[in-house]
């Protein structure tokens, strides 16, 4: 396997399941750690805040620091840059208070007196039925629709969970809107992992499990991707638009070619 400058993971389903860090995982970000390579983990969750996510991980046994991680919320910086966005968001408390940390107006509850810009939905377990009324009820006065991202299931140790992209549907089958996405594969998340690499997309290599997202985010970038049978492909058989540069069971097959 060639050298490259710049190593981007995906995390659920390509670094951990769950709490669990899956085979290779931490032995191949050590390795390339100790040869001063540059790692950014570009991640789908909404559910999570960088702090929170860094914490997770190095509890399992990474080395991660908060400015190595690109989640939803910096491609939603790129597509609000110069606006003041009112917000109705049907996403977890953690996630609620990062963005009014940015500035924007963020509220929980559609009311006449406040008009909504956008309904922003992404996965949470904090979701309930009164989050979708509430949600339609600003959708139906003018709100546009955004999603963190368009993952429709994410796999976890006791098996997958309904993911953005899932609960997503059910504001559009009831308002007839199309959500606008903002996490991989679109130009936002683009335009946020392009500032953040060290390295021309030539010198990098994107590395996830899901063709949908992993695989087409780097084809977006023009950079070579290595899909991994570890996440996506384990729950249903995939046609594969775009073909990776390498395909591999897991990060340990990633590790022992790399120091192959």
């Amino acid at each position: 396997m060639k050298p490259y400058g710049t190593y981007i993971f995906d995390i659920d389903g390509t670094l951990i399941r769950g709490n669990e860090a899956l085979l290779g995982a931490v032995e191949t970000l050590k390795h390339l750690r100790e040869t001063n390579t540059q790692i950014l983990l570009v991640t789908n969750n909404p559910a999570e805040t960088k702090g929170e996510i860094s914490k997770r991980l190095n509890q399992i046994g990474f080395e991660i620091r908060k400015q190595e991680i690109i989640t939803p919320i910096d491609a939603l910086k790129i597509y609000f840059q110069n606006h003041q966005p009112t917000i109705l968001a049907i996403t977890n408390n953690s996630i609620k208070e990062e963005m009014r940390n940015l500035g924007w107006q963020v509220v929980s509850e559609y009311t006449n007196s406040l008009p909504i810009s956008y309904v922003l939905m992404g996965m949470s377990q904090e979701i309930t039925y009164k989050d979708f009324v509430e949600g339609v009820r600003a959708l139906d006065n003018g709100a546009s629709l955004l999603g963190m991202n368009p993952d429709l299931f994410c796999p976890t140790q006791e098996g997958r969970v309904p993911d953005t992209g899932a609960l997503l549907s059910c504001l559009e089958l009831s308002t007839g809107q199309k959500a606008t996405i903002v996490g991989k594969p679109t130009k936002w998340m683009r335009r946020a992992i392009l500032s953040a690499i060290h390295h021309p997309v030539s010198q990098s290599v994107f590395i996830g499990d899901s063709p949908y997202t992993d695989l087409a985010m780097g084809v977006e970038l023009g950079m070579d991707t290595v899909l991994l049978h570890t996440g996506i492909t384990k729950y249903k058989n995939v046609e594969l638009i775009h073909q990776p540069t390498r395909l591999l069971n897991d990060l340990q097959e990633l590790y022992e070619a790399i120091n192959g």
